[in-house]
């Protein structure tokens, strides 16, 4: 009697391995979509800091900047708007202050976060990075160097 060999994969060893594969896609994604997240958090940081060497400039050279076109800004498409800016040229304030919000395409935790770069005379440039959505929390997509809070 001629025994014939199993040519293929049984039922049970191919449901295994779509539950091993189910089980690694489970961790994998989630982890992916913070890491797009702090990337784009990252991106959005970069882009802005872009921009404190013309507010210096403008600092020293004692003119008032309003517009983030004065301090060299190009579209983003992470911002639905241009940041706000307010660069006095009277060193007695020390609310110099660049602020974008994320709301173009950015993930859904980030939407709506904030974040703001202000220079004081003691401190030099600082950041901070404000989540106003529930989803959110900034501390987990911040730079380093970045303080958070949730408001």
């Amino acid at each position: 009697m001629i025994r014939k060999q199993q040519a293929g994969f049984t039922l049970i060893e191919l449901m295994i391995v779509v539950a091993i594969i189910g089980i690694l896609a489970a961790i994998a994604i989630p982890r992916y979509q913070d890491y797009v997240a702090r990337s784009q958090v990252s991106r959005a940081y970069s882009e802005m800091a872009a921009m404190k060497t013309a507010a210096e400039e403008a600092y020293a050279r004692g003119v008032n900047a309003t517009t983030a076109d004065a301090l060299g800004w190009t579209s983003s498409d992470l911002f639905d708007n241009d940041p706000t800016v307010s660069i006095t040229a009277d060193d007695s304030t020390d609310a110099d202050t660049i602020a974008g919000t994320l709301n173009g395409n950015v993930s859904g935790d980030l939407s709506g976060t904030t974040l703001t770069l202000t220079r004081t005379a003691s401190d030099g440039w600082t950041c901070a990075l404000n989540s106003s959505s529930a989803a959110g929390d900034a501390a987990d997509y911040a730079p380093s160097g970045c303080t958070t809070a949730n408001q």
